[in-house]
């Protein structure tokens, strides 16, 4: 078996490992590192051990210490390129897909806050035009009103001509002149809380303010009439904040007066419904060449675009901003410099003051930082002047994985993989290690070994991998690879 320098992605090869490998390191220093093996040569079934063997002899902190950070340890990730031996074919590659960052958060109407359950209490007849307030809570981006119930009385076919709207405070007792939206109309009345006024694209309301739910009567119809309470409680668990005001005001019909008579002892027995407000975030990224796409958990504004140059890509530690951006449904597709297979690829947004990414609702998108994608880049087969007699490739990978925890400072740590069922075993030909910033020097006496499984535990080394000596400190992740020399490790 040669060992060639394997081309390392993302991508496993289906059917010929049992196992991720996850080799694991700790350096008695400050550093993080994911780690990436190459192709391996083994006989089919045997279980291996990657360890990577520190010799600086610094000791782990003493029982009780504080943990290192996040920036001070190791995030450790690997990709294990296997090939079978003696074969010239590279294995078919599957692309592995990684649920991306972001929580989805729906907009669906519920019920902000009633009083239906509470008590009867008579009944307000549709001889004056009749107003209820509430109070909305304190979601900073406020609320989308998506209707109002109002209880009744009675059953009407027809009610006459009148129009339900939502009213801001004037400032006094009932509400003031200013219409905040309008509601549409059922014909007639059911008996109960059935009786939905419904707005088509929703009526944005402010936090922590009082508005008021106003039924303007062109004429009064003695016939109508709807539920009352003299409960001043809500019905249980309203959204947080919300209330409805004690009393309810009535005034003469087709009056334009803001002037209302108070009726401190009867509500009117209503449900307010919609959401609270959210900007759309990240749900996932994905990257494949230099095709970028972002998607969010909410509908995007397609006439509100921002420059594609409010996108910096960071792959490999390179630094580029994005040339071309599309913004279509939930969807946002960057064209960016190509990317390669296996590297590790993060997107930024910064911004603008003017046409900013936002929502449907008005919201603009807020800046992000580092959002990790899921690299879907294939490599390129290598070769046969690269690699004489054995096509290399990458067969599995968890570089896209995100960070979770970390290992000990100081010490030996090892990851167990486990070989697929190629009956000529297979060749490693390198070990790939994605290096999180660090600051420290790392000095060069360690090594970096794969080792025979020893019930459990290293065991048997069958080769060492070459370093390049200290690591110097890093400002960005980058892959740092440790390649076989020579012939090989077989496996």
């Amino acid at each position: 078996m040669k060992i060639t320098s394997g081309m390392l992605t993302s991508l496993f090869g289906a059917g010929l490992l049992r196992t991720t490998a996850l080799v694991a390191l700790a350096l008695g220093v400050t550093l993080a590192l994911l780690f990436a093996a190459g192709p391996v040569e083994a006989d089919e079934g045997d279980g291996f051990l990657v360890p990577i063997v520190l010799e600086e002899g610094r000791t782990p902190p003493p029982d009780g210490a504080d943990p290192p950070s996040v920036r001070d340890v190791p995030d450790v990730q690997t990709i294990v390129p296997i090939v079978p031996k003696g074969t010239r074919d590279a294995p078919k590659i599957v692309q592995r897909q990684v649920q991306g960052n972001g929580a989805s958060i729906t907009e669906t109407a519920v019920v902000l806050v009633g009083n239906n359950s509470k008590a009867d209490a008579g009944q307000l007849q549709f001889n004056r035009d009749l107003a209820q307030a509430f109070t909305t809570g304190t979601n900073a981006a406020g609320y989308k009103l998506t209707s109002v119930d109002i209880a009744s009385n009675v059953t009407l076919a027809s009610v006459g001509n009148w129009d339900v709207k939502i009213a801001a405070g004037g400032g006094g007792a009932g509400p003031g002149s200013t219409v905040t939206g309008d509601l549409s109309e059922p014909t007639g009345l059911t008996t109960g809380i059935g009786n939905s006024f419904t707005s088509t694209n929703g009526i944005d309301l402010n936090p922590s303010t009082t508005y008021y739910v106003l039924i303007d009567l062109s004429a009064e119809n003695t016939t109508a009439y709807l539920k009352s309470t003299k409960d001043h409680t809500e019905d249980s668990n309203p959204a947080a904040g919300w209330s409805i005001g004690n009393g309810s005001h009535r005034r003469t019909t087709s009056s334009t007066t803001t002037n209302w008579t108070s009726l401190s002892t009867h509500n009117l027995k209503i449900r307010v419904n919609g959401y609270a407000k959210v900007a759309p975030v990240v749900s996932s990224v994905t990257v494949n060449g230099s095709s970028l796409v972002l998607n969010f958990d909410k509908d995007l504004d397609t006439t509100s675009v921002p420059a594609a140059s409010r996108f910096t890509i960071e792959a490999a530690g390179t630094s580029h901003t994005a040339t071309a951006i599309t913004v279509s449904g939930r969807e946002v597709r960057l064209t960016v410099p190509a990317v390669k297979a296996g590297q590790f690829v993060t997107v930024s947004y910064s911004k603008p003051g003017s046409n900013p990414l936002k929502g449907t609702n008005g919201l603009a998108v807020d800046a992000f930082s580092n959002k990790q994608a899921t690299n879907n880049t294939q490599s390129l087969a290598p070769s046969p002047a690269d690699t004489p007699g054995v096509s290399s490739t990458t067969l599995i990978s968890n570089t896209v994985k995100n960070f979770d925890g970390y290992v000990e400072k100081a010490g030996a740590h090892a990851q167990s993989f486990t070989t697929g069922s190629n009956s000529g075993g297979y060749t490693l030909t390198s070990v790939r290690v994605r290096v999180q910033p660090f600051s420290t020097p790392v000095p060069s006496n360690y090594s970096v070994s794969i080792r025979a499984d020893s019930s459990g535990v290293p065991g048997t080394s069958l080769g060492t991998l070459t370093k390049s000596g200290s690591l110097s400190p890093l400002n960005a992740w980058t892959l740092v690879d440790f390649p076989v020399s020579g012939d090989g490790i077989d496996l």
